[in-house]
């Protein structure tokens, strides 16, 4: 079986853990805001959060922040990883907090 690691832009391969976060968020995309999550659409999010774009939220760990952002004009908050700085999974606003679902994604 051919492997799913892919060559960066930095010459670096994937991981496995990032390949399967990746695959995680683009699932939870689906099943909690209904539309397709592609790879121009994660890269959005991503190049957003890296360029303050986005709304931070919060910090759960080193490596693990949550931001507020809209996917398809759909307000939500994206986990985001950044040591493979790849989204990690995708909740909607109401399951961050009430406050928030009221406020929408981005400022």
């Amino acid at each position: 079986m051919a492997s799913k690691r892919r060559l960066r832009r930095t010459g670096k391969l994937d991981s496995e853990k990032a390949i399967a976060q990746r695959l995680h968020a683009r699932g939870r995309v689906w099943s909690r805001l209904g539309v397709e999550f592609s790879k121009e659409d994660a890269r959005g999010v991503v190049s957003a959060i890296q360029h303050n774009k986005a709304k931070f939220v919060d910090r759960q760990s080193n490596r693990v922040t949550r931001w507020a952002i809209d996917i398809h004009g759909i307000p939500c908050v994206c986990v985001y990883d950044n040591k493979t700085k790849e989204v990690v999974t995708v909740l909607t606003n109401e399951m961050v907090s009430p406050s928030l679902g009221e406020q929408g994604g981005q400022p």
